[in-house]
């Protein structure tokens, strides 16, 4: 069973919005954004901190317009051990998603969309990668219905391209209306799969975080 959750509090939490948290395996630096109304505090950050033990420091935001939220909605990042950058942009209803190669710790080339096959005229949106930079998982969202597909892409090692995408068969994620809305895909090393579904088929809409074992 899992402990009760814990707020981050300061200096992470504010009065704002914070969201979209990517946290690296030993638990010492957190991507996440801040949607906050405010200029001095809108934008996307690292935190860092010496062990999990250990409170979080002060955010740094992310260089240039990796941290301008406001202007470029760059956000939901994903930071892989060799230090390459994923994430995605979503300015309206539709999100493309986006990489930059590391050149150094905290310091990233240009920016590139994702190759055409990763690219669709839905939402592809929430990019998960695992610790080998091997197998890499996103979300492709109907931006009418809201039904959400699980895609998975492989390569043999982080020094050659992805290759194509594949639609991934899940069973039973559905809500009582037949709804597939759902997101934040986040995988465990035995492949268990946690993921947030947003349920239509309640009184009023509802979020319920989920885990699916891996068949």
């Amino acid at each position: 069973t899992w402990s009760c959750p814990q707020n981050v509090s300061e200096p992470v939490n504010t009065l704002h919005h914070e969201c979209c948290p990517w946290v690296n395996d030993d638990q010492t630096a957190m991507i996440f954004s801040r949607p906050a109304y405010t200029l001095e505090l809108n934008g996307s950050w690292i935190a860092r901190r010496d062990s999990a033990d250990d409170p979080w420091g002060e955010p740094e935001r992310l260089p240039g317009a990796l941290g301008d939220l406001l202007n470029t909605n760059y956000h939901n990042f994903h930071l892989t051990p060799s230090g390459d950058l994923y994430f995605e942009q979503q300015p309206e209803s539709m999100a493309t998603l986006y990489y930059a190669a590391s050149t150094g710790p905290g310091t990233w080339g240009e920016f590139e969309r994702m190759p055409g096959a990763f690219q669709s005229e839905h939402e592809d949106t929430q990019i998960w990668i695992n610790r080998a930079e091997t197998e890499l998982y996103f979300n492709r969202r109907d931006s009418d219905s809201g039904n959400t597909q699980l895609l998975r892409a492989e390569r043999a090692d982080p020094s050659v391209p992805w290759g194509e995408p594949q639609v991934v068969p899940v069973i039973g994620f559905e809500d009582g209306n037949g709804s597939l809305a759902w997101g934040e895909p986040s995988f465990t090393d035995e492949g268990d799969l946690f993921f947030l579904r947003v349920d239509f088929a309640t009184p009023h809409l509802d979020t319920i975080l989920m885990r699916a074992p891996r068949n």
